[in-house]
């Protein structure tokens, strides 16, 4: 694969909004705010024990990113 055939395929893939969409940082935390606080309303209930909670919380999460660097070989 050259580099326009690459960049022709990067750039349909990005403009494809089913695929990919942007995002804010402040978003995706609340998103792993909204599962921490269910695992603990579901600890607080019984439903998870102590362990099954800690593990299943989210601890470093990061968001997905996509760097366009071509591979070479």
């Amino acid at each position: 694969m050259d580099r326009t055939e690459y960049t022709a395929n990067l750039q349909s893939l990005l403009w494809d909004e089913d695929a990919y969409q942007l995002s804010e940082a402040g978003e995706f935390k609340k998103h792993v705010n909204v599962v921490n606080r269910v695992i603990d309303k579901l600890k607080k209930a019984g439903a998870l024990k102590r362990k099954d909670a800690l593990t299943t919380k989210a601890t470093d999460a990061a968001m997905a990113r996509l760097y366009g660097l071509q591979n070479v070989h």
